[in-house]
């Protein structure tokens, strides 16, 4: 679906395309990781605010566009929506020390997700998927921004070979 922004004096398309009057571009990459595409009447534009605002109607005040998957690159219209610049802070914390907010692989094919509620970290559960933990992080989230409290998923056995010994043998 193509849309025209007679402000800029461009077409965007629905796929994350500009078409001006010379070319259609996907754009080019400007310092902080986004695409950037030249408007006839604006000059550079942000690509995902352009297909934002032809898609999504013009952006409410306090809102940011925030690309869903995390890719700045991927300006699919399936991939762009408005959120508070808290939101988008939240969900934007990418990885820390090798480790990804909320939930962290512990060996070949298990996630772990936990979050942190009034200084003491909850345990939200082990998964197969990495998608799994982090849902189970996210509504976690959600939950603790009702006022509500997380829920801990139920603890297994830990086994010894888990329990931290410094120097203490069998």
């Amino acid at each position: 679906m193509t849309k025209y922004l007679p402000q800029y004096g461009v077409s965007v398309t629905s796929d994350g395309q500009v078409i001006n009057s010379i070319r259609t571009t996907s754009g080019s990459l400007d310092s902080g990781g986004y695409l950037s595409a030249y408007t006839r009447l604006q000059g550079c534009q942000l690509v995902h605010k352009l297909i934002a605002e032809a898609f999504l109607g013009p952006r409410p005040e306090g809102k940011w566009v925030h690309h869903i998957n995390g890719n700045k690159i991927d300006n699919r219209l399936k991939n762009l929506e408005y959120i508070t610049p808290r939101d988008n802070s939240i969900r934007d914390k990418k990885e820390r020390n090798g480790r990804i907010k909320g939930y962290q692989q512990i060996g070949c094919n298990s996630w772990c997700a936990r979050i942190r509620y009034k200084g003491q970290r909850v345990y939200l559960g082990s998964f197969k998927l990495k998608e799994d933990a982090s849902a189970a992080y996210w509504r976690a989230v959600e939950a603790v921004r009702r006022g509500e409290r997380p829920l801990s998923a139920p603890k297994r056995r830990t086994r010894w070979s888990e329990i931290e010994t410094k120097g203490v043998t069998r």
